[in-house]
């Protein structure tokens, strides 16, 4: 994974490949620590993702887009 690729903008962008159905955003959110980062590769990655689902701009956007997010234990 390129971490340049995780982001604010990346995040909208797969939010405007939605379909009507249902979509799934695979990503591993966390933070980062000592611990982490000595026994994975994917660590520093998993806060800037942490960062970008919880940035007030994506609740506005996909507020503005009228897609609601759920986890998957949440569908019937």
């Amino acid at each position: 994974l390129d971490e340049k690729n995780v982001s604010v903008g990346s995040l909208k962008k797969a939010i405007d490949s939605a379909t009507e159905a249902y979509n799934e955003i695979m990503c591993h959110p966390g933070y980062s620590d000592d611990y982490l980062r000595q026994h994975s590769s994917y660590n520093d990655v998993r806060q800037k993702e942490l960062e970008s689902l919880v940035n007030p701009e994506i609740k506005e956007y996909l507020e503005s887009k009228k897609i609601d997010f759920s986890n998957k234990g949440s569908r019937e």
